[in-house]
This record gives structure tokens, C-alpha cells and sequence, in this order.
């Protein structure tokens, strides 16, 4: 991905000017763009090359420049591709910009130091002139080498909760319970006992035999002020994806490592639970003729009744304030005993003819302790949960449960009673 052409000679301390251009796509090539969600999308582990692109724009007159280059820390110069289509940036900036005013470049990171590092791309002019055309930073962390010998240390390695990092708030989640194809995110600190300082990173290794590393490089003053520290960045994020696990129960061993890539002390055994996918209601799925097993608890909160719930059944009727949040809570199955494959929670104003808004709970998780008054689910992995704010129009609803079955050609429906929703007081 670099011209053949060698760049004319840059001094990034002596440069004529700006002009307009940016860096606006950033990745590592051991990642898919866009494919997952990134939970940090400028931590970038060591050997893993720098992919950037952007556009830069010849401020001398209406041509693409003669040449980009990437200068890495104001001192290492990569020449970038350019000359790439960007039609984009065309009709944004009007029909005076040029189409081909695109670049990218491949930044090799095996040789550079863990740490804070800076890119700044420069445009050169008809004029034969440099011009800074925009800017990225991004932290570079080291990785865990297992060939090399454990190093003894005594460190701490404290998680402090595994949850799933779903994009958007109101689905609510659960500590340790993790929908299939999304991130299993263990979020804790490390730190050595003797010198008080963080190691370079983390590893969790799951038992699959797979490695996940993340930096110790986030703030817990917390951490700092029980350990009587001198920084507080002892914190770190892994994600793990899903995908490749399958549901159930897993396992892993977080290890901290030093700069160098040898793992310290010893692991911090963790463990979470892949659930059910979060997935869209099936649109040719057919409905069983018998109806699906369940038994659901309704919290409210909200001014209407805090604290209040019931256990819902057809027969019932629950009266909320507009607003009010519903907390579900419980198990469901399908009638001949086949594991779900996807809990739906469905709500329909009661008499009109439209299709029920459906809400997908995290659900195909165990629980070691039941609510009281509830009887046992056929499978300890049928339970289920979710949050629903009822910003709804004043009405009565019909509340309902599609349990998909496997591939999701088939569901069962229990109905779970009504809903009615009043209108607060101004």
C-alpha cells in the first residue's frame, strides 16, 4: 500500500501551512472493520499494522496532491497510496474539490515501544511545498508471548464483573451472562504487590485455548487510593467475542504480563455464560398449536407503585403509570419440552389490528436461586429478563411470550395478561 514513488524530502518541524483533509477511517489489520462492535478502537496491540486512510486535499489549486505521506511521532515518514477515489468528500466539500484525492498506508508497529503514538498526514503541493492535512493518536500495548517462562511476581488480578457490552442502554444486563455473538467484556484491575505498579496488560485465556489481551492503561483512582499508589492506571477492558465459544458455561485464566511478554505470578480463574443470540422475531416462523410453558414476574418501577409486583398470568391485570418501567423476570419454554432457541416479549393494544412490538430479553441463563413461589423450568437454562420503559400511549395492552424453537421456524405463545397504562398527572 505505498507509492513506488519516493517522496520528496519532508521535515514535519518545517512545513508551509494547512489544508483541508483528515484521517477518518482508523483499523488494525488482525481486525474485520465494522464486522464487531470495538470497545477501543485506538488501543492497538503491538505487531498487529496500522491501517489508516483519509483524504488530503492540494491547497495550491483544483488537483489531488502530488504525494501524501504519514509521518508516525513527528520523526518516521511512510509514504501513503494515493490518488483513491473519493467521491464522498467531493460532494461535501462542492464540485471544485477533485475526485481522486484519497489515501491510505499500512504502519508496521512490531518495532515500536508500548505507549501514546501520533500520526499526522501531509499533503504535498503543485507548489512542491508540504501542508499538514489532518491527525490520529492511538496506545500501543504489548502482548503476551506463551513460549516464554512464567515470571514470579506477586501480583493481584482482581475482576471486578463480566458482562456483555451491548451497544444502547435500557436492555439492562446481567453480571456473567453474555448473548451469544457479543463480547464477553471482563473489567477488573491488576496490580504487582511489591512495587505497587500496573504491568504492562492482561491476558484471559479461555478454554478453548484462545488469547485476549488488553492493557492495564484505565483510571481507578479507587485502586490507587487502597493501595496507596502513585497513578491510578491499574484498570483494563477484555473483550472477548462469542462466537467461536457456543452457549453454556465458560471458562477463563486472566494472567498480567510485563513489557516483555512473559506472563507474572499467576491467573485469575473467571468464569460467564453464553446465552441466547439477540436476534430479530423470525418473519416465517409458524406458530405451535399448543401453547409455550412459562411462569413471569413483573417488578414496576417508577412513581406508580416502586417496588411493586406481581406474578402474571392471563387472568391479571397490571396498572402503570405512563413512564413507569416494567422489570421482567423469569422462564420459558416450549411445549414439548425442546430447548428455546429465542424468548420474544410481546405487547399489543388490546382490539387493534396491528402487529405486537416485540422486545428481545437476554435470555437461556441459569439462576441459582429462584424467586420464591416459583416452580422449577423444565431446562435450568430457560430463564430470562429484560427492562421495558412503558413511554407507551395511555391504553391497555396485551402482554404475550414467542418462544422460538431452534432454526426458527416454529414458536409457541403464552399469554401473560394486560397491561394498563395511565396517564400521570401533568
Amino acid at each position: 500500500m505505498q507509492n513506488s514513488v519516493s517522496l520528496p524530502t519532508l521535515d514535519p518541524r518545517a512545513v508551509s501551512g494547512t489544508t483541508e483533509g483528515a484521517i477518518d477511517m482508523f483499523d488494525c489489520v488482525d481486525a474485520v472493520r465494522g464486522l464487531f462492535v470495538r470497545i477501543a478502537p485506538s488501543r492497538i496491540p503491538r505487531g498487529a499494522p496500522v491501517l489508516v486512510a483519509g483524504f488530503a486535499v492540494d491547497p495550491t489549486c483544483d488537483l489531488p496532491p502530488a504525494a501524501v505521506a504519514v509521518v508516525l511521532d513527528h520523526t518516521i515518514v511512510h509514504a501513503a497510496e494515493a490518488g483513491l477515489s473519493r467521491y464522498d468528500v467531493k460532494a461535501l466539500l462542492g464540485p471544485q474539490t477533485p475526485e481522486m484525492i484519497g489515501f491510505r498506508a499500512l504502519i508496521p508497529t512490531d518495532r515500536m515501544a508500548p505507549g501514546d503514538h501520533a500520526l499526522i498526514t501531509y499533503a504535498l503541493g503543485a507548489d512542491g511545498r508540504w501542508y499538514e492535512a489532518g491527525g490520529r493518536t492511538f496506545t500501543l500495548y504489548a502482548r503476551m508471548l506463551p513460549e516464554l517462562p512464567v515470571a514470579p511476581r506477586r501480583m493481584r488480578v482482581e475482576i471486578d464483573v463480566v458482562r456483555a457490552a451491548l451497544p444502547g442502554e435500557g436492555r439492562g444486563t446481567i453480571p456473567g451472562v453474555v448473548p451469544f455473538g457479543q463480547f464477553a467484556l471482563l473489567c477488573g484491575w491488576a496490580a504487582d504487590r511489591d512495587t505497587l505498579a500496573a504491568p504492562a496488560g492482561v491476558c484471559a485465556i479461555d478454554d478453548r485455548g484462545g488469547r485476549w489481551t488488553a492493557p492495564c492503561d484505565l483510571s481507578r483512582p479507587d485502586v490507587r487510593s487502597a493501595l496507596g499508589a502513585g497513578n491510578d492506571r491499574f484498570g483494563f477492558e477484555i473483550p472477548i467475542p462469542t462466537d467461536g465459544l457456543g452457549r453454556g458455561l465458560h471458562t477463563a485464566d486472566v494472567w498480567a504480563f510485563d513489557g516483555g511478554g512473559r506472563r507474572l505470578g499467576r491467573p485469575c480463574p473467571i468464569s460467564f455464560e453464553v446465552v441466547m443470540p439477540l436476534r430479530p422475531f423470525p418473519a416465517f416462523a409458524e406458530p405451535l398449536p399448543t401453547a409455550a410453558c412459562s411462569q413471569v414476574l413483573v417488578r414496576v418501577r417508577g412513581r406508580s407503585a416502586r417496588g411493586a409486583l406481581t406474578l402474571l398470568s392471563p387472568e391479571r391485570s397490571l396498572v402503570v403509570a405512563r413512564g413507569d418501567v416494567l422489570e421482567f423476570e423469569g422462564w420459558a419454554a416450549l411445549p414439548d419440552g425442546e430447548p428455546a432457541a429465542q424468548v420474544v416479549i410481546e405487547m399489543q393494544p388490546r382490539g387493534v389490528p396491528v402487529p405486537p412490538a416485540r422486545y428481545h430479553p437476554i435470555g437461556g441463563y441459569r439462576r441459582k436461586k429462584p424467586p420464591r413461589d416459583f416452580t422449577p423450568p423444565p431446562h435450568e437454562d430457560a430463564w430470562f429478563s429484560y427492562e421495558l420503559d412503558t413511554q407507551l400511549s395511555s391504553g391497555i395492552y396485551c402482554l404475550s411470550l414467542a418462544v422460538v424453537a431452534g432454526g426458527g421456524y416454529r414458536f409457541a405463545r403464552a399469554d401473560l395478561g394486560t397491561v394498563s397504562v395511565l396517564e400521570t398527572e401533568g
